[in-house]
């Protein structure tokens, strides 16, 4: 019976996660041997907050209920916060193979959630139906891999595509991979376009694929309306599709009108 424990070590059994804070309870009987654990009983996070790995995002107010036996750890629920009006809840399975995790399922649900990428982007959306399952091994170990569908809500991407020096920039990025994922993402409005030179809302209904080697995108972007200057003059957009055919990465087939 531990009624105590601090979530501080969760990073170092997660490279997903930077850093946490909180209460763990757990209360289990354990029997068996060091290679083959027989463990049941319950465990319990309350009061909990998380920082996911290379991003901004802190998760807040997180509570969760476990259920431990010899074959698995079930996790009945998860709620937690983001910001003043996202939420994130789950429940899934974790396999064990012995005294080690093997595979995991998870169902997620975000709602009116933020994600913000400084200097980037900032998008609110929402994400009922993701799935969260153990992905591609990379450098000895396994990727978290998410599927699903995201509605956004709106956007801000500030990051100027038409500056080449920014462009390579962001290509020469490196950073370890934490998760792989394919989504579709699907705006109708209020993605909005905004580096220095202009401002253009567009819909939007893409596939992302991130795997361990690329980030894949395909399908399209329309302009809805906006503005762009160039060379002292300001053009109205008549017309502007962006075409990502999965084939020149993030190199779409451009046809504009302004």
């Amino acid at each position: 019976d531990l009624g105590d424990l601090g979530l501080a070590i969760l990073p170092v059994l997660s490279p997903q996660l930077a850093a946490a804070r909180g209460r763990l309870e757990l209360h289990a009987t354990i029997g068996g041997t060091p290679q083959r654990p027989d463990l049941k009983g319950e465990a319990a996070v309350r009061d909990g907050q998380v920082l996911i790995t290379n991003r901004s995002e802190l998760i807040t107010d997180l509570w969760a209920d476990f259920r431990l036996d010899e074959t698995r750890i079930t996790m009945d629920s998860l709620f937690a916060r983001s910001g003043r009006r996202g939420t994130v809840r789950a429940d899934g399975v974790i396999e064990l193979e012995g005294a080690r995790l093997g595979r995991y399922a998870f169902r997620l649900a975000m709602n009116e959630f933020t994600a913000v990428e400084p200097g980037l982007y900032a998008a609110e959306f929402d994400a009922p139906h993701l799935r969260v399952t153990d992905g591609p091994g990379v450098n000895g170990g396994t990727l978290p891999h998410v599927e699903g569908d995201i509605t956004l809500r709106g956007a801000r991407v500030l990051f100027d595509f038409a500056n080449q020096s920014e462009t390579q920039q962001l290509a020469a990025r490196t950073q370890p991979l934490f998760w792989t994922y394919r989504v579709r993402l699907q705006a109708n409005s209020n993605l909005r376009w905004q580096p220095p030179d202009g401002d253009v809302e567009f819909s939007a209904d893409l596939t992302l694929e991130q795997t361990p080697k690329e980030l894949n995108v395909f399908g399209d972007l329309n302009a809805l309306r906006g503005a762009y200057d160039f060379l002292s003059n300001r053009f109205t957009i008549e017309r502007a599709d962006l075409t990502f055919d999965n084939v020149g990465g993030l190199n779409p087939v451009l046809d504009i009108v302004a």
